[in-house]
């Protein structure tokens, strides 16, 4: 995935936008901004990443803002914006789906000992084992 070209401050908006549109689409998350992505990403990129994409995308708002335009580091947002790729060329989607279907499984093999311990309960109370 190659990255945006960050050159300027007015460029943010849309290299964020193509950022949340790579997020969305090798995480499956429906997500049309970057915050939005930042929340469907949580427990499939690094917490500290994930806190650095969500002030990325609260730094948004200074644009319009000048006094707080200047605030915004744009060496620090292009080596985020590096780094988020980095860990998005990292996640395997085939072992996310692995992790879902296992997940299911387990509960409802969990659920399944729960009702045959119950049986079993049932079954010696009422005397019948």
């Amino acid at each position: 995935m190659p990255g945006p070209r960050l050159v300027s401050l007015s460029d943010l908006p849309a290299a964020n936008a193509r950022l949340a549109a790579d997020i969305a689409r090798r995480l499956n998350v429906k997500a049309a901004r970057l915050p939005e992505a930042v929340r469907g990403a949580r427990g499939k990129l690094p917490l500290g990443l994930l806190a650095e994409l969500s002030r990325s995308a609260a730094s948004e708002a200074w644009l319009d803002h000048p006094a707080l335009r200047h605030r915004i580091d744009l060496a620090q947002t292009r080596d985020l914006h590096r780094r988020t790729r980095k860990a998005l060329s990292k996640v395997d989607p085939k072992r996310g789906r692995e992790r879902f279907w296992l997940g299911l499984v387990a509960g409802m093999a969990v659920n399944l000992a729960l009702l045959t311990a119950g049986l079993v309960w049932l079954l010696f109370w009422r005397g019948l084992i």
